[in-house]
């Protein structure tokens, strides 16, 4: 992968944190499954703006995330890395997109719903938003880290220090299921390393001549 494309990817990378962030932010906000249906009631109807604007951020963090990952993993292929274990990295990326796709499309559908529906149907789709898509994303969240890590560290594609931070992610949200934020994390890191990694290959002809 030429340098130019390399840069590319790093952004996508950038900007699907950019895109996750404020949405993974808004969402830790918003009751939990427990919560009664006053309260959901009440934090839904002051927030059904904010409800729609997530769910687009989740949206396009999905489609930056997917087309991030797949470069990912074509550039670690051309690296050296195992096409097998690059490719399982890429079916956990769709997996969690899967589970992002879900937590957006709940918070569009609750926002849609606040005073067309009863506070007891309000109540049980909050109680969906905040666990359906765990599992998925969790389960997506773990192979992609996993599999990309390993083939960073059986390659050396990239710095495999990288790939150990990817599996230590993992083990993470496995335990914690923090859903987008370990890997918003490590794509923040391998972005800022395959920028670095694309100005060393530009400098270093410069340098030899």
């Amino acid at each position: 992968m030429d340098a130019s494309l390399r840069r590319w990817v790093a952004l996508g990378g950038l900007l699907f944190v950019i895109l996750v962030v404020p949405a993974v932010m808004v969402i830790a906000s918003a009751p939990d499954n427990t919560a009664s249906m006053a309260k959901v009631l009440t934090y839904y109807t002051h927030h059904k703006t904010s409800g729609y604007v997530i769910a687009i951020l989740l949206e396009a963090a999905v489609a930056v995330a997917l087309w991030f990952f797949w470069y990912l993993r074509n550039l670690l292929v051309d690296a050296g890395a195992d096409a097998r274990l690059a490719t399982l990295g890429f079916a956990g990326a769709i997996l969690f997109g899967v589970g992002g796709g879900l937590g957006g499309g709940m918070r569009w559908v609750l926002s849609d719903s606040v005073g067309h529906i009863t506070p007891a149907a309000l109540q049980g789709l909050n109680a969906l938003q905040a666990d359906l898509n765990t599992i998925v994303s969790g389960a997506g969240t773990a192979l992609l880290l996993f599999a990309t890590s390993i083939a960073i560290i059986r390659s050396g594609a990239m710095a495999k220090w990288l790939g150990w931070l990817g599996i230590a992610l993992g083990v993470v949200d496995l335990i914690t299921m923090l859903g987008p934020v370990p890997v918003a994390i490590w794509a923040f890191v391998a972005s800022i390393v395959l920028v670095a990694s694309g100005r060393r290959a530009a400098l270093a002809p410069a340098a030899t001549t």
